[in-house]
């Protein structure tokens, strides 16, 4: 999980933006009236404040704990997230309408969301949290994403190199390459030095 962190965090976040954050929202602790209304939430003791790329879906939508959405119950997860996000994305957008008084020109948390979910940053935050999930949830919807283009590859969990990133055979490749070419401009650097060294001064 260390190792594969880059690849979901982005370094230039590290210092914000930052949101508060209610960990532990889920149906029983809201509170609705008969219009479906939120009314009141309970149980907030679990609150706190996280970088905006921990902003992620409910995960208690389809009613699944964590590692069963990362599994067998991924498919119907990501059926109701979608609706899900259109609801909430209409929603905010309304709200943040320039005609509503709530406008402030901040990033839609919906943008964030989507992204969060696109680049697997979703399944990550999730393995984080999860101390009982996280490893199906690594090996079901993290590790894939960076074997993808080395499915047989039997070995895979014992050689850390393909952890480096979610493509590791082309920026190997480009590692290599950009070695070669140091090593050549290196060479002719020095070679030059010593010519010039035997050249006689006039």
């Amino acid at each position: 999980m260390r190792t594969v962190l880059p690849s979901f965090f982005k370094w230039e976040c590290r210092r914000g933006p930052f949101l508060f954050t209610l960990t532990d929202l889920h149906q029983s602790n809201l509170f609705v009236d008969k219009n479906w209304n939120i009314t009141s939430l309970v149980d907030l003791e679990w609150a706190s404040t996280r970088p905006l790329d921990m902003f992620r879906t409910p995960t208690w939508l389809t009613s699944k704990a964590c590692d069963e959405i990362a599994e067998e119950g991924h498919e119907e997860y990501d059926k109701v997230r979608a609706e899900f996000m259109d609801k909430f994305t209409a929603e905010e957008e309304q709200a943040q309408s320039p005609a509503s008084c709530n406008y402030d020109g901040k990033p839609l948390l919906s943008a964030a969301m989507k992204l969060n979910w696109d680049k697997g940053i979703f399944w990550y935050t999730l393995a984080l949290a999860s101390p009982t999930g996280i490893f199906r949830l690594f090996y079901k919807q993290i590790q894939p994403r960076f074997i993808m283009h080395t499915t047989g590859h039997d070995n895979f969990e014992l050689i850390m190199p393909w952890y480096w990133a979610e493509d590791y055979v082309k920026v190997g490749m480009k590692k290599m390459s950009d070695r070669e070419d140091y090593d050549i401009r290196l060479r002719h650097a020095f070679e030059g030095t010593a010519i010039s060294d035997t050249v006689p001064n006039i």
